[in-house]
């Protein structure tokens, strides 16, 4: 079981996602940091809040963000209205994420195929569009990283 930290975040507009089949991981591109601050600086730039769902961090504490049934503001709008938002905090142009962040994330992925009873796609934020998130010290191998986290149903 996945414990998900939640914070007490305000938004502003937000619009329900209709459709859920992919989930995107991201990273932070700055030192270990929360989903709280990650939501100022969303706000900031002027945003509706936090556009990730999940922050997970480098102990392995995961943060809920954005709502997971609301769309996410993480990866464009040709993806974000059907995909999850995971950021691992941390910069992994140079180190790689934490054994503590890449367990919670396996669960985290279980968790979210679990609710969605479906084998979500997991891809990274670089898949989908021109950007070397989560960077080049983020452990990925030939396959997707789904062949690596098997979906399995709970009955």
């Amino acid at each position: 079981m996945i414990n998900i930290i939640s914070i007490n975040l305000k938004f502003g507009l937000l619009f329900p996602r209709q459709t859920t089949r992919r989930i995107l991981i991201h990273h932070s591109a700055s030192p270990d940091v929360s989903a709280a601050t990650i939501h100022s600086w969303h706000l900031q730039k002027g945003w509706s809040g936090i556009g990730y769902h999940y922050v997970i961090r480098s102990e392995g504490s995961v943060e809920a963000g954005r709502k997971v049934e609301m769309v996410g503001a993480h990866a464009g709008p040709e993806v974000n209205w059907d995909s999850i938002g995971i950021c691992l905090a941390g910069n992994f142009m140079e180190y790689a994420p934490t054994t503590a962040q890449l367990f919670a994330l396996v669960q985290l992925v279980a968790y979210l195929r679990d609710i969605y009873q479906t084998d979500l796609e997991v891809l990274r934020h670089k898949d989908v569009a021109a950007t070397e998130c989560p960077g080049d010290c983020f452990p990925w191998p030939e396959k997707k990283l789904a062949s690596i986290l098997p979906y399995k149903r709970r009955k």
